[in-house]
């Protein structure tokens, strides 16, 4: 399975609320390696769980997105 061609998008809006920087390749239409390096980003809305769990909002995102950072 290929993240982030446009046959594996995930709208935003059909994402879970919670979700990982796999999710978030698929949503931003990135590979996973971006999305992680995206995600352990300094600004970024994500929360470490633990050493290696990465958490990211739909809510956070989507005011991340608005603010054009």
């Amino acid at each position: 399975m290929c993240i982030g061609t446009a046959k594996s998008r995930l709208p935003l809006d059909e994402a879970p609320d919670f979700f990982n920087p796999v999710i978030l390749g698929r949503i931003l239409g990135i590979n996973v390696n971006k999305a992680y390096k995206l995600a352990k980003s300094p600004g970024f809305p994500a929360k470490r769980i633990g050493k290696k769990k990465i958490i990211i909002s739909k809510t956070g995102l989507m005011k991340w997105m608005e603010s054009g950072q």
